[in-house]
């Protein structure tokens, strides 16, 4: 039995094209439903199955199914013939009937790019839709209703196209619906955008964009996704698109907005991320919310008009464009800088231009912000188009309020901005067009004509003696403030993560370098051991925090002129606000705030790659606040998850209680992978048994819950995620470890490891869990083929090997045992190939052989079956280390199917491999002649089955028939010389029909990633000819008539006459086609042809 692909994009016409599949064994029928529509039928012979169908290489699924069109007997397009099935291609298939036996099914077209996506009818609304294709001459109105409707949808006639200024009324070509569709634009209360407005939806419209139709984005309950067409019926009361003032020739759709006559609300957000050229290609979309007014609407315009536009809006002191989580695919576009330009007086710039990807590309500005104050700039220069670098001038002790603004663009121009009050800006003629590096020596005169003007706080500087306030400390994201100390300006810049994460740094800043720091520090904190006149020489000092807890500062950093190393001050946890130097001299910053800060905030951090051992963070002899008050115990080391795991658990206690994790590293104490600052009592690591150092899953017990983190797979580990509680909640019933948590920690061991649990049953395709497919499908090549088996290749998809740590058929876990009878623990490591043996002699079809592929192509490993139904396999010691060929060559490959055919009791296996071999094409006449057989290039293992059927059907006939077929074969030698024949022998009607298990389908989700996941590989090499090219002469065909009458004779799709006279043995032929006569038709079977042509009992062929 053969497992046969068929690709519904090729619409075949008597011999199958299809690539791959034995073309004897599929047949193909193609003709017109009305004078709209036509049809192309796919269907097998011989007890074969149809196993998978594509579209252009891309299988085909049932949304929320992912085996649907798998087992079936035929399968038939559907499509529109005025633009569509030429050239033999069906590009826009709009309906699927499949059948398998009695039970026919109906499937609609979904949308989806690929054509892949197919939705079930129900079998109320297919109800009358043809059961064959026998007779088209009168089809219910319903059917080509459903047709029409779907050519309307999937060709976009009826468009709602969303870059038309402009109503329009228009008459649909196929279902001739009138199409009235009105346009409005207004400015919404939004600033700096329009929105277009369309009303008078009908029925099946799709939303269209530049010739593109629109798709939104679905997901599963899983998480997988994929885009279908965004349809509309005519419930829908109107569809507004967002678009930036600027873009006057609607280039770049914003969002969507969908209004329904029920008062609900849809909107959906540009996600798309392709480009042609230099434009943009807006096909794929992401529902966002359902409601009538979406939250942080601005916010969303502003972000998406950033991606789409290149445009930003400038907020003095902030860095970067806009906050990420406004749009999904948004990236910084421009990056901020903050340079000095002039020392006396202290005078910087903000200056904005392209970063990243964007380096080099000019950018927009749609609006510039003062704190909150939006700035109003002469005539038309706000929007900015075209802008290479922006720069803003600023005190440094008010630098968030610029007093000239000079605008680089792209063409070279340069133009400068003076403000004038709060927020008004007119045009400064007195630099020209002069770039900003050639009038820096005139800025200082430009601030000291507007800083009294404009109530600009300028920098003091009159006293090198500074008293620090070291509490003092800026809000998160405020970047910076001010202080006075006697007469000269004190500028606190904050910085998070710094040195590491988990901690922020205080940098304050004076106006006057080098300066004395005098010992009071503010609030009670005082510098212990030095002078009442203070420290001289000082550069600069940094203030240490832990994040959270602004009131106590950690580490004092002070740097000198005349000293290469910087001065750490600290305080322990004691009334006392005196800060010391001398116990850490010698010492570096990180092991002194982590030692303090277990001090002062009751925190340690832990390393995942030994959380027992605290060592690294403070290697010092003394003050052993880390590991000795403070500390983490290992409680449990290599513990069986469970049994039969593939995972082992440690676990580890952290004292006393009240202790707090502040961060936690990966290889070293800067190595921070993610910040807790939580209060843990205890920790557990999962890893898998054969790498047990590296975690996959940790799990620490808090006050209130438990925090689940993952590795990302980055090869260093410094990557990972919080796992959703909703997600964690499912790992543990009480102290039962649940089946969820062994699948999270597979998909984890796949992505940091390359381990996957090898499934067995997987089709051509790719798989592992729901990330990105890591294990790709496809059929065994020829050359290592084993005949009266199928073959499957399980190969990694991006590199050279993987590690396998489990077999399973489906969801059934296999036991492979050695050759000693235990079974084979730890894995497979490195194996570069896994082929698994399906058994298609006939119809069980269950893998019986798998061959384990080493990466060093030394170590091979054959594993067979045992019994049928069952779970356990055990070593071929007889094939080891043999490659396929090997093994076929030695004949040891014959005695372990024949003992498999043997065990599982498959009749055809036990003799399939005993058989001799026979190539021949003419065996009847070598029957009766004694002619060498013609050389035969086809499949070995068919050659039997020929055989019999053959000698059944010479049977049939008396002495005086075969005679003449023996005369009228010498005639026609010539022409079918070379040429293969296959016959198929049905049984007497009476038994005609065969009962074959229903495969059962699992409900589950579709799989595709936002960025859509690659396909299969396609290649149309015979370009939709039944006849590859380069095969040298081709045979003759019968004549005209000839095969007109054969494609009379055959219909697969007519059932019997009821009454009909069940006794008559009917052999009925089904060769490679069966709507004409191909050249396959020759020899015995043709013979039968042409001797009863006409016959009624012909006629049922």
């Amino acid at each position: 039995m053969s497992r046969i692909v068929i690709d519904i994009w090729k619409r075949c016409e008597g011999t199958c094209s299809c690539r791959n599949n034995d073309k004897n064994k599929v047949f193909a029928k193609a003709g017109v439903v009305d004078s709209s529509f036509g049809y192309c039928t796919h269907a097998v012979a011989g007890g074969n199955i149809i196993k998978k169908a594509t579209w252009k290489g891309h299988k085909l699924q049932r949304i929320g199914f992912l085996h649907e069109f798998e087992d079936v007997e035929s399968i038939t397009t559907y499509y529109l013939t005025t633009y569509d099935g030429k050239q033999d291609r069906i590009n826009n298939p709009l309906l699927i009937r499949t059948k398998y036996g009695n039970k026919t099914c109906w499937y609609e077209n979904a949308g989806h790019y690929a054509n892949k996506k197919w939705r079930r009818v129900s079998k109320t609304e297919s109800e009358e839709f043809p059961e064959g294709d026998s007779n088209y001459s009168y089809v219910d109105k319903e059917f080509t209703d459903k047709l029409k409707n779907l050519t309307c949808i999937l060709c976009g006639l009826h468009g709602v196209y969303l870059d038309e200024t402009n109503g329009y009324h228009d008459t649909c070509e196929v279902c001739n619906d009138q199409i009235f569709l009105n346009f409005s634009k207004q400015q919404n209360i939004l600033t700096r955008y329009y929105q277009h407005k369309y009303d008078g939806i009908s029925d099946n419209s799709v939303l269209v964009h530049k010739g593109t139709k629109l798709a939104y984005r679905r997901e599963s309950f899983i998480g997988e996704s994929y885009y279908l067409l965004i349809q509309l019926d005519n419930n829908v009361r109107e569809v507004s698109v967002y678009y930036w003032e600027g873009d006057s020739s609607c280039e770049n759709p914003l969002l969507i907005e969908v209004k329904y006559d029920s008062a609900g609300t849809d909107w959906y957000e540009n996600v798309s991320r392709d480009k042609k050229g230099e434009r943009w290609i807006h096909e794929k979309w992401k529902p966002l919310y359902k409601g009538e007014k979406l939250p942080d609407l601005q916010k969303r315009l502003d972000s998406l008009n950033c991606i789409y536009n290149g445009t930003a809006q400038i907020r003095f002191g902030s860095t970067g464009c806009h906050d990420p989580g406004y749009a999904t695919l948004h990236e910084t576009t421009i990056k901020s800088s903050y340079i000095q330009v002039i020392q006396d007086p202290l005078i910087y710039t903000h200056v904005y231009e392209p970063t990243g990807e964007f380096f080099n590309k000019p950018f927009n500005v749609s609006e510039i912000y003062i704190e909150s104050q939006k700035q109003i700039f002469p005539g038309q220069v706000i929007p900015m188009k075209g802008v290479k670098k922006l720069t803003a001038y600023v005190s440094h002790c008010d630098r968030k309020k610029p007093f000239l603004i000079c605008v680089e663009y792209n063409g070279k121009s340069t133009e400068w901005y003076e403000r004038t009050d709060d927020k008004t800006w007119e045009d400064y003629s007195s630099f020209g067009d002069d770039p900003p590096e050639e009038v820096t020596t005139n800025i200082k005169q430009a601030f000291t004509n507007l800083k009294l003007k404009l109530r600009v706080n300028w920098c003091l500087s009159s006293s090198t003696d500074i008293w620090l306030k070291i509490t003092q400390s800026p809000e998160k994201g405020s970047g910076t403030l001010v202080y006075n100390s006697k007469g000269t300006s004190i500028i606190v810049t904050r910085t998070e993560n710094n040195p590491v994460d988990g901690f922020f740094r205080n940098f304050h800043e004076s106006t006057k370098t080098p300066f004395t720091l005098k010992p009071d520090l503010g609030s009670g904190h005082e510098l212990r051991g030095v002078l009442k006149s203070g420290l001289t020489n000082v550069q600069s000092v940094h203030v240490y925090f832990l994040e959270g807890n602004t009131g106590r500062p950690i580490i004092i950093e002070v740097k000198r002129n005349n000293e290469s190393d910087p001065r750490y001050y600290s305080k322990g946890n004691s009334p006392s606000d005196s800060w010391l130097y001398e116990g850490n001299k010698g010492k570096e910053l990180l092991p002194l705030l982590d030692h303090y800060n277990c001090e002062n905030n009751g925190a340690i951090p832990i390393d995942l790659n030994n959380p027992a051992d605290l060592s690294n963070f403070y290697p010092y002899p003394s003050k052993r606040c880390i590991g000795n008050t403070r500390k983490v115990k290992s409680e449990t080391i290599g513990t069986s998850l469970s049994e039969d795991s593939d995972y082992v658990v440690n676990s580890y206690s952290v004292n006393p209680l009240g202790t707090k994790i502040s961060r936690v590293t990966y290889g070293g104490p800067n190595k921070t992978v993610f910040v807790l600052n939580e209060e843990i009592s205890s920790m557990t690591a999962y890893t898998w048994k054969v790498k047990y150092n590296i975690p996959l899953l940790v799990e620490f017990t808090g006050k209130s819950e438990k925090l689940w983190y993952e590795n990302l797979g980055d090869p260093q580990h410094m990557k990972w995620k919080r796992v959703p509680k909703m997600e964690s909640d499912k790992f543990y019933e009480g102290d039962d470890p649940q089946p969820s948590l062994t699948e999270k920690l597979d998909e984890v061991n796949c992505t940091v490891n390359r381990v996957v649990q090898l499934d067995i049953s997987q089709q051509p395709g790719k798989y592992c869990h729901k990330h990105k497919y890591k294990v790709k499908v496809s059929q065994t090549p020829k050359e290592n083929k084993i005949d009266g088996l199928d073959g499957y290749d399980h190969t990694p998809t991006d590199k050279s090997h993987f590690h396998i740590s489990s077999f399973k058929n489906d969801k059934i876990k296999q036991i492979l045992l050695k050759s000693a009878g235990r079974e084979h623990k730890g894995g497979f490591l490195k194996v570069k190939k896994v082929t698994v043996y399906f058994s298609a002699c006939d119809d069980t079809y269950v893998p019986i052989l798998i061959y384990i592929h080493d990466r060093n192509g030394k170590d091979r490993r054959w594993f067979r079956r045992m019994k049928a139904n069952n779970r356990f396999w055990t070593e071929a010691e007889k094939l080891k280390n043999l490659t396929t060929e090997e093994a076929k060559t030695s004949n040891k490959l014959n005695g372990v199917i024949r003992s498999i055919g043997q065990d599982l009791n498959i009749n055809c296996l036990q003799t399939l491999q005993k058989r001799k071999v026979i190539k021949v094409k003419r065996k009847k006449r070598a029957i009766y002649k004694g002619t060498k057989p013609d050389a035969d290039d086809d499949d070995e293992g068919d050659e039997d089955e020929r055989h019999t059927q053959d000698h059944i059907l010479w049977n049939l006939f008396d002495e005086n028939e075969k005679k003449e077929f023996l005369r009228d074969e010498e005639q026609e030698d010539k022409v079918t010389k070379g040429v293969q024949i296959e016959y198929t022998l049905l049984k007497p009607n009476s038994t005609s029909s065969t009962t074959t298990p229903t495969t059962q389908h699992s409900a589950t989700d579709d799989k595709e990633s936002l960025t859509e996941p690659e396909e299969e590989e396609y290649d149309d090499k015979d370009g939709g000819s039944s006849v590859g090219q380069g095969d040298g002469p081709q045979p003759a065909s019968p004549s005209q008539q000839e095969s007109q009458a054969a494609a009379r004779s055959v219909d697969t799709h007519t059932d019997t006459p009821q009454g009909s006279n069940t006794d008559i043995m009917t052999p009925s032929i089904i060769a490679s086609s069966v709507l004409t006569v191909p050249p396959a038709i020759t020899g015995f079977t043709y013979w039968i042809y042409k001797r009863f042509a006409g016959d009624p009992w012909v006629r049922q062929i």
